[in-house]
């Protein structure tokens, strides 16, 4: 819900959210976890996910020849 809400303040477009009961194979439950990535690797976010999300909004509206709000 957090993403949907960062792309539609990014594209300045209010979605149409429906819920429905589960199709089979939906995850029910998902979220990033990157600590292995930093404990293998030393990997560390350059960006927060608002930044990226808006930053990927942008790029996409750039590849169709929009620009994003």
């Amino acid at each position: 819900n957090e993403a949907v809400d960062l792309i539609a303040d990014a594209t300045g477009v209010a979605p149409l959210i429906r819920h429905e009961p589960p199709r089979p194979g939906d995850q029910r439950r998902t979220w990033a976890d990157t600590a292995k990535a930093r404990a293998a690797f030393g990997y560390e976010p350059l960006v927060t996910p608002e930044i990226g999300l808006r930053e990927q909004v942008a790029w996409q509206a750039r590849q169709i020849g929009l620009s994003a709000s």
